[in-house]
């Protein structure tokens, strides 16, 4: 996403950096994987990897790559600023772009209420129709099966799915709804909203790696070793062959 100024409909650099990045909280590191990997890595991989015949180390490299070019139009205090920190720096206008989703423009508009933002798809790719908006299940409303008070929680998941209920949501969190009827037209959303209509979104590649496989921290540590002065190559190389490794852990093959 990226900040636009008054009046003009394009990115541009402003006071500081290109990217702001939040890498001390960890989970922030996982927007420039999920992005970068949809259109990098075939959406074979996982399957082959479960059945042993695909490796990390043998086809993640050029998302690396990649990422560390990001981290190279950062600003040099990436690894200590903090989510929090970097949505108000955003909104302030100390950089042009942060890599992260929706959720964040509340957040923003909580610093500057007169904040003005897009989003668009992460150019992984010179080939626009292989970038994709990376989506998951935001909310998800469910009613245990041995709950006593079954028609009182079907009775309240119908409120929250009502059409003005469901719209007023969207329109608080800038997200887009399952529910018919129910738009998203918020221009902070608009540079997104034609390429989800096209269908051009792809799930968030780390929905589907095993539980408990700590791929934020793996990512913080490459992002340290970047940051430390680490030779390329090897950080990639190490960084792949522990995503290899912690993966196999967790989900051996048969």
């Amino acid at each position: 996403m990226g900040r636009i100024p008054h009046g003009r409909r394009h990115v541009q650099k402003e006071r500081g950096n290109p990217f702001l990045l939040t890498f001390a909280d960890q989970w922030t590191l996982l927007p420039i994987w999920n992005s970068l990997v949809p259109s990098l890595i075939p959406a074979r991989f996982l399957s082959e990897k479960a059945a042993g015949a695909a490796f990390f180390a043998e086809t993640h490299e050029e998302a690396l790559r990649k990422y560390l070019a990001v981290a190279g139009f950062a600003a040099n205090d990436y690894m200590g600023t903090t989510y929090n920190d970097g949505n108000k720096a955003f909104a302030q206008g100390q950089a042009a772009m942060m890599i992260n989703g929706v959720w964040a423009i509340p957040e923003f508009k909580k610093t500057n209420a007169a904040f003005t933002v897009d989003t668009f798809p992460f150019p992984a790719t010179n080939e626009v129709s292989q970038n994709y908006i990376v989506s998951g299940i935001d909310v998800l409303l469910a009613v245990s099966a041995s709950t006593k008070n079954k028609a009182a929680a079907l009775s309240f998941i119908d409120f929250l799915t009502r059409e003005a209920i469901a719209q007023q949501y969207v329109n608080e969190q800038f997200a887009f709804s399952a529910v018919k009827g129910v738009v998203q037209e918020a221009p902070e959303a608009a540079g997104i909203a034609g390429v989800i209509a096209e269908g051009r979104v792809a799930d968030f590649p780390d929905h589907s790696y095993p539980s408990g496989y700590d791929l934020a921290a793996i990512l913080s540590q490459f992002a340290l070793n970047y940051k430390n002065g680490m030779d390329a190559d090897q950080n990639i190389k190490e960084t792949l062959a522990a995503c290899d490794r912690e993966f196999d852990a967790l989900a051996p093959v048969p």
